[in-house]
């Protein structure tokens, strides 16, 4: 037999769910490798656990993205299915899907050429067709979301002390709670200045952007853009993992939608 690899475990204090109280938890991580026939295997080569979060690098942490996050949390409620990879097709093509799937659990995404919206002098929208690819690695950054710093500036300036103390503008409801490195966000407000801006290329084909969601109404009307397309980890400033830490501190209109984490079985709880 085989010498079994370095494994890796620690103990370590944490806070329990709703009471605050603290708990002290043994934290393993175990990697595991498929065979070509699927058979499943201690993997010879083990990841350590991760201790701290990891961010991507960007000055400001509100366009950065989670590419990994701690081990050092339990007891967890539910599994994390996270997926790192690239769509990838044999020949050109407009448009593929990918999808993972684990018991009853699916996610299908769409990912597609790039795309531009067209805005016409009357401000009515339309989507250009999708150019050809053959390979696009998965990722926040083109998901739909972003960062509509034009609005902010017209609608709410920040003021030059909350720059000075932060280091940048602090962004509020002008970055999309959900994903602020995304692509395709933008605020009614002076239409044209969108023409010829990119649009998403990974999307969910249940709840993708249109012409007709495009220019979300006002900032308070985020909960009914569209959600992020991705398998990878949820910031943890991002909604809804934010409204978990910290409370429903994110103002919003009432949704016209039905929130679309609900149907992604993210929680019941969001309804709330």
């Amino acid at each position: 037999e085989r010498p079994l690899p370095t494994l890796f475990d620690t103990v370590t204090i944490v806070r329990q769910t709703g009471t605050g109280g603290l708990l002290l938890a043994c934290v393993a991580r175990r990697t595991y490798s498929f065979s070509p026939t699927g058979k499943l295997s201690l993997s010879d080569s083990q990841s350590p656990l991760t201790l701290e979060p990891v961010l991507s690098d960007h000055p400001n942490d509100a366009y950065a993205t989670l590419e990994d996050d701690t081990d050092l949390c339990a007891p967890k409620d539910a599994t994390d299915i996270v997926v790192r990879g690239t769509a990838q097709s044999k020949k050109k093509t407009r448009e593929l899907f990918v999808a993972v799937a684990l018991g009853k659990a699916v996610r299908r995404l769409r990912v597609s050429g790039e795309r531009h919206a067209e805005i016409a002098p009357d401000g009515a929208v339309k989507f250009s067709p999708a150019e050809g690819f053959e390979r696009l690695p998965l990722s926040l950054g083109v998901a739909y979301g972003g960062y509509d710093e034009f609005a902010q500036d017209r609608l709410a300036p920040p003021l030059q002390e909350h720059i000075y103390l932060l280091g940048h503008k602090p962004v509020g409801l002008f970055a999309y709670p959900r994903n602020a490195a995304g692509t395709g966000y933008f605020l009614d407000l002076e239409r044209s200045r969108a023409n010829g801006a990119k649009l998403p290329r990974v999307e969910d084909p249940s709840d993708p952007l249109t012409p007709e969601r495009f220019f979300v109404p006002v900032p308070e009307a985020w909960m009914d853009a569209p959600i992020p397309a991705h398998l990878g980890f949820l910031h943890h400033a991002s909604y809804p993992r934010f409204v978990r830490l910290f409370g429903d501190l994110l103002p919003h209109l009432p949704p016209q939608r039905k929130i679309r984490e609900i149907d992604l079985g993210c929680g019941a709880d969001l309804d709330n």
